[in-house]
């Protein structure tokens, strides 16, 4: 609540006002809301300039026409001024007393537009005016401020120097009459308009000086330019100034002068401990000037040392979007730092839209020389002297922000390292505290660029970034890339300087030529993380490839700097001919990667002939472990290489060309580097360690090549989708050979429709469920097991007794079946090299079967069974690598079987009995695969024609049951011997034939129950186990089914 506590008489309205508990704040601002005093009348502003406000009221708007020297409206003594419409200052300054509105220890406040306007009078030579200055304890808040003021400095004489010869357009802060500590100079804008020029006729400034050297007159003239700024924000001792916009901002500082005098132009410069700029909204800052001294923002300064406070330094902070432009100032930066605790910070949170800081020479300098100037002296002609100071703890960060130069030479990221002489001919006391010399340098400087948007370019003939050093002068970066930014070029530390990168997140460092042919970057030590990309590729250096250095150093002679990589490392492009030469050691992290491009043709040897391939060169040590993968160069496919290369007929034994050189293997870790590229053939290319001597340097060195062949084997490297591709096949047979199966296994024991039914019966409806499990290895290397499950239900239609008291019976069935298989290589290897690990992959087969029976018994339990099948097929291939595939398949199978038992004991009708069964069976199946193309290779594999014989026997005991013994429960143990009487077929996979020999022959034993649940209804089971007779291949595992028929 905003409760009235006292009335207080009001010397300017000259009546008594009451007053708020918001007074007791006045000048204070919570958060970005201003607090006004109340008023009770409005101030008549009068006709004439100056105007001096020294308490609270308003004031009501009005356009000013006149010509001053000094200040023109004035707020002091604690008043908040509030502006009641638009107010406009247009003031011709005729002369160099800083005419400008002054706001000290008090605070200004507008509801609408206030314009300033200053400009020199015609006749005057020297004018310096400062559009507003807010110092003190002064809380202000502008709507709509256009502020245009301009210097004039016609005469070559002492002028001052520039901090004094200076012209801005908003002033926060100050030295003189800056306040207390503790206290806070801020201005709130919503939008504002500033422009700071000088005149067509200024020129430099100069004082000239007489010395005796040795008794012999020298004498110096000692140039003195002029300053203009169109932010200044500025701390020494006093209240800590803050300048916040919360809409559209625009600065534009201009060297209008026909003798281009203006070498210190400023858009924004800023200094002191605690000072900040803060823009919120869209900022658009714009330098036009050749001098040296000048910049977009300048955040520091040289020399002077502000009050110690809670937070160090300045700092410049962009919520918004922010463009600083000063393409047209060429001999000096975008964006300088200087001093300590520097921070210059692009955040976008209030945009969608890239930040730009577009120069014409560096976009930032972190610098350690303010100023330079010169003087023509006897005998020595013309000579330098500069104000410089350490640069310490200073920091950059940028968000979604785009750097660029016009500048062709010029670094665009740059850290200052000089020696500076005295030459200053005595005039260092003419600046602030003086002008020094001796050796400079920068520590602990931060840069960071991140955001998808972010995106920095070098020069054609600069840096990306650049460290100075000199002998016994060294600095220091630490630079910080992330979150997708871009940046493209070299970077360069000189000498002992310190140049530490981090490239994260998904961020992407192009290596780009210098033109003139350099293409070295130099740092101390370089980090990739997160997916971050080092791209050796995307630039060539020549008409067909890219040759690019990095060089890790310490001293930029020594090779004893690291790569860590847990990013990517690529030379993908359209050339197999890319070289990356690391001049230090390398580590790799988890999820390093290196992506390369080969050509490899038919026929190769050990030494790579018929190839050639990007590579990766290494001076020091490798270690870790770094996943390389081949891409194609045209459709830049991963796990390719180009060429012809992959017959696994043709190409066992032979090397690619080398896509990793390391030069000292003694401190490298083996297997460094890991990759497997696909053919389109079987085979499978895997990376090769191989230790040789260098046949250039006479040196041993350690070379990584693709292969396709098992070391020390004369087998190739398969793929691993071939185990699958050629075992799915023998899946599918299995399927249906299991659907059908014996008589007694797919029907059970029909003998009771002699021994259980004396009348015909009309039908029988019958329904089994069935599982298994299979292991099968071949002779050479491949294996499988799987699992199958099948389903059927059955209906025969005609049962029908036969003369010579037989009887037959024909129906048909329809069956579902499910196979989930493993598939395995025996030789699987990683780096050529076999593993214990033989797994490579998964499939899954489904069916749908049609099946039609007829089976013939005769008066003495000889049997007849014949069967005919067709089986609809669907296979799904999963490798190891998770590549899928899928086709499908017919299968046609028929069958014949025959048995005759044989009673060993005599007995009577309904008693029990022993009888032995032989049996014969033989099953043929055609099976018919479609081909498929796995967007790899095509797969054939083709029609397979399959024969499979058994001779086994049945060991029963049947026994009455129930039902007054009408029914007939039957036990038995079956011994089998089954034999495939040709090999399995070769699969076509691209121009290659795979396939292995599987055991022909293996044995099978079971036991089965057949018993009555019912006068009509019977269950029965069976079990079985089957073994190979060999260890050096096999074909073994178990089975088991439930049945359940129903007679009428």
């Amino acid at each position: 609540m905003n409760r009235i506590f006292k009335s207080k008489w009001c010397a300017v309205k000259q009546s008594y006002v009451a007053c708020s508990e918001l007074s007791k704040r006045a000048g204070k601002i919570a958060g970005g809301g201003m607090i006004l005093l109340a008023a009770s009348s409005i101030v008549n502003a009068t006709n004439n300039l100056p105007i001096t406000i020294s308490t609270t009221g308003e004031v009501t708007g009005k356009k000013y026409d006149q010509t001053l020297n000094n200040s023109f409206f004035n707020i002091n003594n604690g008043a908040v001024a509030t502006l009641k419409g638009d107010m406009s200052f247009n003031v011709k300054a005729n002369g160099d007393n800083e005419t400008r509105i002054d706001v000290t220890n008090g605070s200004l406040v507008t509801e609408d537009k206030l314009s300033i306007m200053i400009t020199p009078e015609a006749s005057v030579k020297h004018s310096r005016p400062k559009g507003m200055i807010i110092r003190g304890d002064s809380n202000s808040r502008i709507k709509d401020l256009n502020v245009d003021v301009t210097l004039a400095s016609e005469e070559d004489k002492d002028n001052g120097t520039p901090d004094s010869n200076a012209s801005y357009g908003v002033a926060l802060g100050y030295d003189s009459q800056g306040g207390e500590n503790g206290k806070y100079a801020r201005l709130i804008v919503d939008n504002a308009d500033i422009s700071v020029t000088n005149t067509v006729n200024t020129v430099q400034g100069s004082k000239t000086v007489t010395k005796s050297v040795l008794v012999f007159p020298i004498t110096a003239k000692v140039i003195f330019g002029h300053q203009l700024s169109g932010l200044k924000i500025y701390r020494k001792n006093g209240a800590t100034p803050e300048f916040i916009s919360n809409g559209k901002l625009n600065i534009n500082v201009t060297d209008s002068s026909t003798a281009k005098a203006g070498d210190y132009l400023v858009g924004v410069y800023i200094s002191g401990n605690g000072s900040k700029a803060v823009f919120n909204g869209d900022t658009t800052i714009s330098v036009k000037a050749n001098g040296i001294n000048s910049a977009g923002i300048k955040i520091g300064k040289p020399i002077e040392k502000s009050v110690e406070t809670g937070e160090k330094g300045a700092s410049v902070i962009s919520h918004g979007k922010l463009i600083v432009d000063t393409t047209m100032t060429k001999e000096s930066a975008a964006v300088r730092l200087f001093g300590q605790n520097s921070k210059f910070e692009i955040t976008g949170e209030k945009t969608d839209q890239a930040s730009e800081i577009k120069s014409g020479n560096s976009a930032i300098v972190f610098d350690t020389q303010d100023y330079k100037t010169f003087a023509d002296v006897t005998f020595a002609g013309r000579i330098e002297t500069s104000r410089n100071e350490n640069n310490t703890d200073n920091s950059v960060k940028l968000k979604n922000t785009i750097l660029t130069t016009t500048s062709v030479t010029d670094s665009l990221i740059k850290v200052k390292a000089e020696r500076v002489r005295d030459q200053s001919f005595g005039q260092q006391g003419r600046f602030s505290d003086q002008l020094t010399h001796g050796n400079f340098n920068v520590k602990n400087a931060t840069f960071t660029l991140s955001g998808e948007k972010s995106f920095a370019s070098a020069a054609e003939q600069g840096w990306l970034v650049e460290v100075q050093g000199q002998r016994n002068i060294s600095s220091d970066l630490n630079v910080d890339i992330s979150d997708k930014a871009v940046v493209e070029g070299l970077m360069y530390k000189a000498l002992s300087s310190k140049l530490n990168v981090n490239v994260d997140t998904n961020a992407v460092w192009n290596l780009k030529k210098k033109k003139g042919d350099i293409t070295t970057s130099v740092v101390n030590n370089l980090t990739l993380s997160n997916q971050a990309i080092l791209d050796a590729g995307k630039y060539l250096t020549e008409a067909d490839k890219a040759h690019y250095t990095l060089k890790l150093s310490s001293d930029s002679t020594r090779s004893d700097g690291l790569l860590t990589n847990s990013g990517t490392i690529t030379m993908d492009n359209n050339s197999h001919n890319d070289v990356l030469t690391l001049e230090g050691n390398y580590t790799a992290k988890s999820g390093a990667t290196l992506r390369v491009n080969t050509l490899w043709n038919t026929p190769g040897d050990e030494n790579g002939i018929n190839s050639k391939s990007d590579l990766l060169e290494i001076k020091g040590f490798a270690s870790g472990k770094t996943q390389v993968f081949a891409r194609t160069v045209n459709t830049h496919q991963q796990d390719l290489i180009d060429g012809s290369i992959g017959s696994i007929k043709n190409d066992l034994n032979t090397h690619s060309a080398p896509i990793v050189r390391i030069y000292n293997p003694i401190e490298s870790e083996h297997h460094a580097f890991v990759g497997t590229a696909r053919t389109t053939g079987a085979g499978q290319l895997q990376l090769k360690e191989v230790d040789k001597m260098d046949p250039t340097g006479g040196q041993r060195v350690r070379e990584y090549v693709w292969t396709l062949t098992v070391a020390n084997t004369a087998q190739p490297i398969l793929d691993s989708t071939v185990a699958a591709y050629t075992q799915m096949p023998l899946v599918n047979l299995e399927q249906s050979y299991m659907t059908v199966g014996t008589l007694h296994s797919r029907r059970g024991e029909n003998q009771i429709f002699n021994w259980d039914y004396s009348n015909d019966i009309s039908g029988q409806s019958w329904g089994r469920i069935r599982g298994s499990h299979l292991h099968a290895k071949g002779k050479t290397r491949l294996a499988y097991d799987t699992d199958m499950l099948s389903a059927q239900i059955g209906y025969d239609f005609a049962l029908q007794r036969t003369n010579d008291k037989g009887y037959r019976l024909t129906g048909v069935y329809a069956a579902y079946t499910r196979a989930n298989a493993d598939f395995f290589d025996h030789l699987r290897a990683e780096h050529a090299l076999i593993l214990e690990d033989k797994y490579t992959g998964k499939g899954k087969a489904t069916g749908w079967a049609l099946g039609i029976n007829h089976t013939r018994y005769a008066e003495n339990g000889s049997y007849l069974d014949l069967v005919g099948q067709l089986t609809f097929l669907s296979n799904k291939y999963t490798s190891r690598e998770l590549y899928s595939a899928k086709n499908k398949g017919t299968s046609y199978l028929v069958s014949a079987e025959v048995g005759r038992p044989f009673v060993l004991n005599k007995h009577e009708r309904n008693q029990a009995n022993w009888l032995i069964e032989p049996q014969a069976q033989l099953s043929y199946q055609y099976l018919d695969m479609a081909g498929f193309n796995d967007n790899q290779r095509q797969v054939e594999q083709g029609n397979i024609h399959s024969l499979r014989g058994r001779l086994g026997a049945r060991l029963a005991y049947n026994q009455p049951a129930g039902y007054e013994n009408s029914q007939t429960k039957t036990f038995y143990l079956t011994a089998n011997l089954l034999h495939d009487l040709n090999h399995a077929k070769s699969v076509k996979i691209g121009k290659d034939k795979i396939r292995d020999k599987y055991e022909k022959t293996w044995w099978d034993i079971g036991l089965g129950i057949q018993h009555p649940i019912s006068q009509k209804v019977y269950v029965y089971i069976d079990v079985s186990y089957k073994g190979s007779f060999t260890g050096e291949r096999k074909h073994e595992g178990y089975r088991g089914g439930v049945g359940l028929k129903y007679n009428w």
